[in-house]
């Protein structure tokens, strides 16, 4: 159990280091995809690398807006702030899977 413990901790590297932001920018792009908004903040909080795998797990905020009211009627403008959890795992630079869970 102790062993487990410490390979988690030196596993999970500080997130300012110069290779956390390239890939959080590749992230970012499939983020966006994820959710029905535009993100306006987004941070590390912790990355790994192991074997070729960056995983990057973060947190992130995005700007709802309503759909497109029905035909004959006006629309309002709302925005809806919506905070997500957020885990990427890229390959080699690419984004292989992306794990998204809004926080209520």
């Amino acid at each position: 159990m102790l062993a487990l413990m410490l390979a988690a901790a030196i596993a999970a590297q500080p997130t300012n280091d110069a290779t956390v932001d390239p890939a959080l920018q590749a992230c970012r792009t499939k983020l966006a995809k994820q959710v029905s908004g535009d993100i306006s903040a987004i941070t590390a909080d912790a990355s790994s690398e192991t074997r070729g795998w960056t995983v990057i797990r973060g947190s992130m905020r995005a700007l709802i807006g309503m759909g497109d009211a029905p035909a004959g009627s006006a629309r309002t403008h709302h925005l809806i702030r919506a905070d997500y959890d957020f885990t990427c795992w890229l390959k080699h630079n690419q984004v292989k899977k992306i794990s998204v869970n809004r926080l209520h």
